[in-house]
């Protein structure tokens, strides 16, 4: 066994004590579709579980597919309304007008990514009932020459008037077709 030949020593004050890392950041777990509101007859909102990136993938209409459940058939993703933040819980679909009662559902394509870079677990999809909203009340009743698209600012007030009235109890129940009332014996 052979010794080694030279040793060295360093003199002088300890090395100070390596401070402790930082906290991770606490995993949220996975990213996944919590609901699917309906706006109007064309319009939709994705709510998602946490916050999502606001890049080109949230914005992009590929990335969302909705199906109606009892034919299949797709309805075609026209717009999506991303809000201007650098993270949003959630995103409006403008799609082509829905049938009132019949149950769809919003498939969300895993290339979308929550705040920390993490994609969206697999399968995420949640289903809605087409039904008359509020917002589509006062829209069938605007002139014509008043813009009342999805963009519009004039649709911004309307849903927003419509989402605080909601909030307080809302002033009329919207025309729930498709839900059923339960009932008792004896009734």
């Amino acid at each position: 066994m052979a010794l080694p030949t030279s040793y060295s020593w360093t003199l002088g004050p300890p090395e100070p004590p390596t401070p402790p890392d930082p906290p991770a950041v606490p995993d949220p777990g996975d990213a996944t579709v919590l609901e699917v509101n309906v706006k109007a007859s064309d319009t939709i909102e994705v709510v998602f579980n946490q916050p999502m990136a606001n890049n080109a993938a949230l914005a992009l209409e590929t990335n969302y597919v909705v199906i109606e459940d009892d034919e299949g058939v797709p309805v075609t993703v026209r717009d999506v309304i991303v809000s201007s933040e650098p993270t949003t819980a959630n995103v409006r679909l403008v799609i082509t007008p829905f049938t009132v009662g019949a149950t769809y559902s919003v498939i969300v394509s895993n290339n979308i990514s929550n705040s920390l870079g993490d994609s969206l677990s697999e399968f995420n999809s949640a289903p809605f009932i087409g039904r008359h909203t509020k917002t589509d009340s006062v829209i069938q009743k605007m002139p014509g020459i008043y813009d009342t698209s999805a963009r519009s600012l004039l649709r911004a007030l309307f849903n927003a008037i419509t989402e605080a009235d909601d909030a307080i109890g809302g002033s009329r129940q919207d025309n729930l077709v498709g839900e059923q009332i339960a009932t008792f014996p004896g009734e």
